[in-house]
């Protein structure tokens, strides 16, 4: 019943992403059905009968890393890559089932191997794409993906404790494996529905074709565009600035102004419009007594949460603490 309802619901967001959490979460509800299948027919017990349900299972392995990989390497998922993930495990799988006795230790040992390898690629992906966000965004709030790091364990806990439902074949140990996996995908399946919702909200305003006639001129001349933008109109205040609303705001594209901001101004766009709303509220801690709360949403930030930790990290002491020393540095 929750994979169905958790299909369901992903299926209704239509996304690259929400389409291959949906696929999983129908391929493990029939799993779960197959299972209760075998408990009810008094075979499951029987080692061939369990390491075939095993080779049932482990399709939905390489599930897992089109998630992954998808998360860090948006768009990027096509159904070549989906194929070329999942057709090995197929393979195996019907290897030990025509016979083929040791297909089902290479099975497990394929598990161990990709799993580990994905879970290490993804770590280090992780930073790649939150830096990549910084040239793109001025917030990182729903879109960063510093969560992931955390998801990752429960990836490698969920995938350690079907190793030992396969070794130790029991019922108690199935039933184990089920509730630790739906625990943990309750958990997950949290921050990817909340991640791609703030992912389809982006793409709903972020033109598609904008940069079909953009303007080509000297980085010089579209950086003082650029400059008088934010000093003139501090366009900076919008708490869910892009990239994208700069280059429409100058009239270019999102391509030279992203050079613009790594070569003239030698900064990411994240940084730049961050150290811009910083320096904003810092006449508002010291020439006010609005509230934290206040001087961030004043500042351009959606939270005073982001507003502290942002601070924090450029000034090196908190608002409250920059406020009693009483100076801009």
């Amino acid at each position: 019943m929750f994979f169905g309802m958790t299909a369901w619901l992903f299926f209704r967001r239509k996304g690259r992403l929400s389409t291959i959490v949906a696929s999983l979460m129908v391929l493990l509800g029939a799993q779960s059905l197959i299972s209760q299948a075998f408990i009810f027919g008094e075979i499951y017990l029987n080692e061939y009968y369990g390491t075939i349900m095993t080779c049932i299972d482990v399709v939905a392995v390489p599930m897992y890393g089109l998630i992954l990989r998808e998360l860090v390497r948006p768009f990027t998922v096509t159904w070549r890559v989906a194929m070329a993930n999942v057709f090995p495990f197929v393979v195996i799988a019907l290897l030990y089932c025509a016979g083929v006795k040791y297909a089902y230790w290479l099975l497990i040992a394929g598990v161990f191997v990709y799993g580990t390898s994905y879970l290490i690629w993804t770590h280090i992906n992780i930073g790649i794409y939150n830096q990549k966000l910084k040239e793109q965004f001025s917030f990182t709030d729903h879109i960063n993906l510093g969560w992931l790091r955390k998801i990752l364990w429960f990836f490698f806990v969920l995938m350690s404790v079907w190793v030992l439902d396969t070794v130790m074949v029991h019922e108690y140990m199935d039933c184990v494996y089920l509730l630790v996996s739906v625990t943990i995908w309750m958990i997950i399946d949290y921050f990817l529905y909340k991640h791609e919702e703030v992912m389809d909200s982006l793409n709903a305003h972020t033109p598609e074709t904008a940069d079909a006639d953009a303007d080509q001129a000297p980085l010089s001349d579209l950086g003082r565009r650029i400059d008088r933008l934010f000093a003139e109109e501090k366009i900076f205040l919008n708490p869910n600035l892009k990239i994208s609303d700069v280059a429409v705001a100058v009239g270019s594209n999102r391509t030279y102004v992203s050079a613009y901001f790594n070569r003239e101004a030698s900064t990411s766009f994240y940084d730049y419009v961050n150290g811009l709303r910083i320096e904003y509220a810092c006449h508002y801690l010291i020439n006010s007594d609005d509230s934290v709360k206040l001087i961030a949403e004043k500042s351009g930030y959606n939270s005073s949460q982001s507003f502290i930790r942002v601070f924090t990290k450029i000034k090196g002491v908190s608002p409250s603490q920059y406020r009693s020393s009483a100076g801009c540095d």
